[in-house]
């Protein structure tokens, strides 16, 4: 069940991660342009102090060291994000009652909606949301459906329910 929490909560980044992929994207290109900048500039920087193969070997050693701790930076990140956003919102969404993890679902989908209408980027979502909860116990059960649960669009579930009854 938890599995799948996490895969409907990921729906909006900045929730679960505090930040949306792209921001973070753009946070590694930067890192990689940085590092690479860097090196440019020690080399400008040593006026032509430096033969071929010490620039080379520079290059080479300077590459090394800015993969390792870029490396480090994205573990360092990832664990902060797991331990600031992901494990809370996943252990309090584990014990949630299927009513509210339902309005939740609900919810993402209507920021994402929002999001999408007013920046630049395509509409993915929006219009007219249908909630549906699938369980072990009671099945598929519409919760939102342009209208509220009817009996009959779920007779699956008031046969089972009935016949648990008995």
């Amino acid at each position: 069940m938890k599995a799948y929490l996490v895969t409907m909560v990921a729906a909006s980044s900045l929730l679960m991660w505090g930040c949306s992929r792209s921001v973070e994207n753009a946070s590694q290109k930067f890192n990689e342009l940085v590092t690479s900048t860097f090196l440019s500039r020690i080399i400008e920087e040593s006026g032509g102090k430096l033969d071929e193969a010490e620039e080379v070997e520079l290059k080479a050693t300077f590459a090394k060291i800015g993969a390792e701790m870029s490396n480090a930076f994205e573990q360092h990140l990832s664990e902060w994000e797991q331990t600031k956003f992901v494990s809370p919102v996943v252990d309090i969404v584990g014990d949630l009652p299927k009513d509210d993890l339902a309005a939740i679902a609900e919810s993402l989908v209507n920021l994402t909606s929002f999001k999408h209408k007013i920046t630049a980027e395509a509409e993915t979502v929006g219009g007219p949301i249908d909630v549906a909860v699938i369980s072990k116990g009671d099945g598929f059960i519409w919760i939102k459906r342009k209208h509220y649960f009817q009996k009959d669009l779920n007779p699956v579930f008031f046969t089972n329910y009935f016949r648990s009854r008995e």
